[in-house]
C-alpha cells in the first residue's frame, strides 16, 4: 500500500507555510460552507485487513517479512474523508484528508484545491484548478484519495506517481466531450 505523505520535499519552508494556509482555507470553505444554495458532498472510506502474521519481523521494521503486519487480527490500514463544495455553478472547492496506521506522517491533506469549470455549449471546453492535487494521468487510481476502485493494492507505477508527482500549483485543461463528437 502506498504511504501518501503530504510532505513536499522540494519546496522551501515559507512556501510550505503558504500551501498549508491554502489547504486550511480550502478545508474551512468546504466543511463550513459559504452559501447553502449550492451542493456539498462528503465521502469517507476506511481500509482494514485481516492479518495472519508469521514470527518474522516485517520489512517496515527492517526485517525480512513480506507482509506489513506483525500481529494477528484485524488491522486498520488507512482512511480518508473527502469533501467538495460548490461555491457557484462554475467554482468548486475540493479537499481530501488521509489518515494512516503507519508511516512518517499519520494524518494530512493529500489534495486541497479550487476548481473552475464553466458550463459551455462549445465542443472544446475549459477547466482549471489551483492548489495541491494529483495529476489526471492514471487510469487505475481514479477514486477519491488516489485509490483504485478495481484493485486492493496499487501498482508500483501508480504508487510512484501518487507520491512523487502530486502537484502544488495550477493546471489548465482544454477537453472535448465525447458525446459532442459522437465518439463511441
Amino acid at each position: 500500500m502506498n504511504l501518501m505523505t503530504s510532505t513536499l520535499y522540494s519546496i522551501t519552508t515559507s512556501f510550505m507555510r503558504t500551501a498549508t494556509l491554502i489547504n486550511i482555507v480550502t478545508f474551512v470553505c468546504i466543511f463550513l460552507g459559504i452559501h447553502s444554495a449550492f451542493a456539498q458532498n462528503i465521502t469517507a472510506r476506511v481500509a482494514t485487513a485481516i492479518v495472519i502474521a508469521d514470527s518474522i519481523p516485517s520489512w517496515q521494521n527492517k526485517g525480512t517479512g513480506l507482509i506489513r503486519g506483525e500481529k494477528n487480527g484485524v488491522q486498520w490500514l488507512q482512511g480518508f474523508v473527502a469533501g467538495s463544495y460548490s461555491i457557484s455553478p462554475n467554482w468548486q472547492d475540493k479537499a481530501v484528508i488521509n489518515a494512516y496506521a503507519d508511516g512518517e506522517k499519520k494524518l494530512g491533506f493529500t489534495q486541497a484545491y479550487l476548481q473552475y469549470k464553466p458550463l459551455s455549449p462549445n465542443n472544446i471546453k475549459f477547466k482549471s484548478r489551483i492548489g495541491t492535487f494529483y495529476p489526471e494521468m492514471s487510469v487505475e487510481n481514479i477514486s477519491e484519495g488516489w485509490l483504485s476502485p478495481y484493485t486492493y493494492k496499487q501498482s508500483a507505477i501508480n504508487s510512484w506517481i501518487g507520491k512523487e508527482l502530486r502537484t502544488l500549483g495550477a493546471e489548465a485543461t482544454w477537453f472535448s466531450n465525447g458525446r459532442k463528437r459522437r465518439s463511441p
